[in-house]
């Protein structure tokens, strides 16, 4: 109940800023959530720093962990990736879902590859929408959203061939 108290003023300022320096309406936010601390390990930037998860000492992002690991074929799934590099699961259900789902990718040759070219074909459609919400689209953000939802049904099938819960999260987690 503290912490709920002590974040209300502080969101509230925030949007307030945001509202400020971006001078535009803030009417496609629709509700805020907090992020439970307690799910995942807490790094400060010292950590994240000289661990060069993110970042090389030197600045270069060559020969760090995110790099490293990095084969996302989209915007969405690099974002997402990087959010799992800085702030790694204390979940052991979490943690093994995502190894399975590892091992059953790089089992699965044919079903990867297939899944692989639909998301080659899908252009980040958290931006678009983004876009699209603040009224900033323009004909092609638009045309690329579209053929990136037309896409969805077969990677949707393609999906439905794996079954790790990550990769499909109707079988659970979530």
């Amino acid at each position: 109940m503290k912490t709920r108290i002590t974040l209300v003023p502080i969101s509230g300022a925030l949007l307030h800023y945001v509202k400020h320096t971006q001078k535009t309406s803030l009417s496609h936010i629709n509700g805020l959530q907090l992020l439970d601390q307690s799910t995942y390990m807490k790094m400060d930037e010292s950590t994240v720093n000289n661990l060069e998860l993110i970042r090389g000492v030197d600045g270069n992002r060559k020969w760090t962990l995110f790099a490293t690991l990095d084969a996302t074929r989209t915007g969405m799934g690099a974002r997402l990736l990087r959010q799992w590099v800085l702030r790694p699961s204390m979940n052991p259900l979490e943690i093994n879902a995502r190894l399975d789902a590892v091992e059953e990718l790089s089992s699965s040759v044919i079903e990867s590859s297939s899944l692989l070219k639909h998301l080659d074909r899908i252009l980040d459609i958290e931006r678009l929408l983004s876009r699209v919400t603040l009224e900033k689209a323009n004909p092609r953000d638009l045309l690329a959203m579209r053929d990136s939802f037309r896409v969805l049904p077969s990677l949707k099938s393609t999906l439905e061939r794996f079954k790790s819960s990550m990769l499909r999260p109707e079988l659970g987690f979530t």
